[in-house]
């Protein structure tokens, strides 16, 4: 959103030179400034967000999928209802836990889920949906954050190997 008071322009031609100026005019000019970023946090519209959707993350488990099924179609496939943060899924397994921004779109995807024709064009009769609680979320992200930090000590060492 642009603001009335503050105009943009695209110089081609030579830099100006910096000018010198007195600490008051600098105050002044810096006073102005808070004022018209004071007034664009106004005119941009507030985001009304419930603070438990910022803490928790929406996971769901799929289960029942088959070995065919590679990561990339999976992704293709719940994208489909909702935009899905991340699909921890590797191919051959059985099950796989997606990640949403949001409850609503979690509930969006298990909503399109009920659509039996396009489960069956996935190919995927008899699977299941199971949106985990609290602490089998906890427990999920407690092992992402222990594999998170396994890789990150790995990568380390190996940078620390190729360096020598």
């Amino acid at each position: 959103m642009y603001h009335p008071k503050v105009v943009c322009k695209v110089s081609i031609g030579p830099l100006k030179a910096l000018r010198v100026m007195s600490i008051e005019e600098w105050l002044g000019y810096k006073k102005e400034f808070k004022e018209i970023m004071r007034e664009l946090e106004e005119l941009n519209e507030p985001k009304i967000e419930c603070e438990e959707e910022k803490k928790t993350v929406c996971l769901i488990r799929i289960e029942g999928l088959k070995e065919s099924v590679s990561k990339e179609e999976l992704k293709v496939f719940v994208s489909n209802f909702a935009r899905p943060e991340y699909v921890d899924y590797k191919k051959g397994e059985a099950k796989a836990i997606v990640r949403f921004k949001s409850v609503g779109d979690a509930d969006k995807f298990t909503q399109g889920c009920n659509n039996e024709a396009k489960l069956k064009a996935f190919d995927k009769e008899g699977i299941k949906l199971i949106r985990l609680n609290k602490d089998e979320e906890a427990d999920y992200l407690l092992l992402v954050e222990k594999q998170r930090q396994n890789f990150k000590k790995y990568m380390a060492a190996r940078k620390k190997k190729v360096d020598e």
